[in-house]
This record gives structure tokens, C-alpha cells and sequence, in this order.
């Protein structure tokens, strides 16, 4: 949702091409979400890492387009770049808009600790899930909000 909010700020109805955006996540790669978050954006913008594709003649480059930077208080936080023209904004991701069930948390720490039976793991599938889904219909509407644009 992030991407696709950041992608209409910056080219409004207009399309854009893979590799025409730099993306930087603002925190270390292995924090929070944000190796698993920077794996979709790759997929939505062709923005990738050193080991992305380096392009044909100079062209098409996708390799370095992804970084990691300064870590950002509370919420994810994720910057988009136009390559041609500098113009950029950043987003800010919260999920706290839509709270997880009560159960969620009793239930995860038993699966994690080891002590959960089946009905409780089976539970807490079911309670991860349904929130994943509240959270992709949600679409962004209460989850994103813009920091700056620029």
C-alpha cells in the first residue's frame, strides 16, 4: 500500500517504469520488518540492493536503487525518490490503527514458547491472519500516513 501511495504522489495517473524509483528504508535491513517490507517493494518498483540486476548497456539499472538508512522513531518509515527528477516523498507505516484481536498476544507466546496445543496454534493462525487481512483491506487508508514530500 505504501508503494502504490508513494507512486501516485509522484507520477499522479501517469505510469512509471520499474527502476525509476530509489527507496530507502529508514532503519537496518534486519530490523523490525523491514527486510521482509523491502522485499515487496522491490517486487512494486524494481528498486533493488547490490545484488539487483544491473542493467543492459547502462540501462534498465535496478542495483542500488534499495537502501537501508538512519533508523526513524516509532512507525516504519520508507522514502521514495524519482530517479529523473529528485522529486520524493516518505511515508510512514503504523498497523496500531487496527489492534489485533485480544487473543493474538496470549496465544502467540505460547506458540512461541513452545507450550501451545493445537487449538491454541490453530488459533493463533487464524487470529494472525485475520488481522493480515484487516490490514490489506485497510489499503493504507488508516496505516500510511505521509511525512514529507518534497
Amino acid at each position: 500500500m505504501t508503494a502504490i501511495q508513494a507512486v501516485r504522489r509522484l507520477y499522479g495517473n501517469a505510469p512509471f517504469l520499474r527502476g525509476e524509483l530509489r527507496v530507502t528504508l529508514h532503519g537496518p535491513e534486519d530490523s523490525g520488518a523491514n527486510g521482509p517490507f523491502s522485499q515487496i517493494l522491490t517486487l512494486l518498483t524494481g528498486a533493488a540492493g547490490r545484488n539487483g540486476f544491473l542493467g543492459l548497456r547502462g540501462r534498465h539499472r535496478r542495483a542500488g536503487l534499495l537502501e537501508f538508512g538512519r533508523p526513524s522513531e516509532g512507525a516504519l518509515r520508507c522514502s521514495f525518490e524519482r530517479v529523473d527528477t529528485g522529486e520524493k516523498v516518505t511515508l510512514s507505516y503504523d498497523p496500531a490503527a487496527i489492534p489485533p484481536d485480544p487473543g493474538l498476544g496470549p496465544a502467540m507466546q505460547a506458540v512461541l514458547a513452545g507450550t501451545a496445543d493445537a487449538a491454541t496454534r490453530e488459533r493463533f493462525r487464524h487470529l494472525w491472519r485475520e488481522r493480515v487481512e484487516r490490514i490489506l483491506a485497510d489499503g493504507g487508508t488508516t496505516t500510511v500516513f505521509s511525512v514529507t514530500d518534497r
